[in-house]
């Protein structure tokens, strides 16, 4: 069976990383590489595609909103900010509210559609 990860990235093409490694480690990733039949390069590379998938879904906006609230300057452009994006929830018939406490904490609820 062809290896994915040597058709997938064609070596001219790839970004490289010198690795140092500790004792022994080589030999264990030779290893574990003969045991499925491809080259060390391919085992690591593999092995990092496990760990660290392609994520599936983008947060990132999320975090630029969450940032955004948390960048005011002071309490009343803090709250401001949560009712701003309150009144964007209500309009866009999303079941979310963001709520806030006393000491400045953001809550944000999300009511599951079942």
């Amino acid at each position: 069976m062809p290896d994915p990860i040597r058709h997938t990235y064609p070596s001219g093409t790839q970004d490289q990383f010198n690795l140092r490694l500790p004792g022994g480690l080589r030999e264990r990733i030779k290893k574990a590489a003969e045991d499925e039949g491809r080259s060390m390069n391919a085992e690591i590379v593999a092995t990092l595609l496990e760990k660290y998938p392609e994520p599936t879904e983008d947060y990132r906006p999320i975090l630029e909103l969450f940032r955004h609230i948390n960048a005011a300057e002071n309490d009343a452009e803090f709250f401001a900010r949560v009712q701003s994006i309150n009144e964007f929830f209500h309009r866009s018939n999303a079941d979310i509210v963001a709520k806030t406490s006393d000491g400045g904490t953001l809550t944000i609820e999300v009511k599951h559609r079942r």
